[in-house]
């Protein structure tokens, strides 16, 4: 099956290129998350706001929250892995009719 118009091939290089802006805000997103901890860690403590015990407390809850935050864009990174494959063999022309329905039923469960 050719596409003479090109319209799939501009639909599949723009969902390729929307998951790779996803995939550059998630680690933009982190990095932010990542600068901010620096920056309470080294500024902070100097202000001699907290306690110690408040400081230990808060650089647990730094710790707890920074685990949940990479187990999250761990998880987002593994799924547009996935839909980037999905999308590659559909534009590849690899998927069948039954895995194409169900690319696009995920693909619209996602987008709920």
């Amino acid at each position: 099956m050719f596409d003479d118009s090109f319209d799939l091939s501009r639909a599949y290089f723009a969902a390729l290129q929307t998951l790779r802006k996803i995939s550059n805000m998630v680690e933009d997103a982190f990095r932010s998350w990542t600068s901010l901890r620096e920056d309470w860690d080294r500024l902070v403590p100097l202000s001699h706001v907290f306690s110690n015990h408040e400081l230990s407390v808060a650089a647990q809850n730094w710790t707890t929250a920074t685990k949940i935050l990479e187990k999250k864009v761990e998880r987002v990174h593994a799924r547009i892995a996935c839909k980037t494959d999905d999308i590659k063999s559909l534009r590849d022309g690899v998927h069948t009719h039954r895995s194409l329905t169900s690319t696009v039923r995920d693909f619209a469960a996602d987008t709920r």
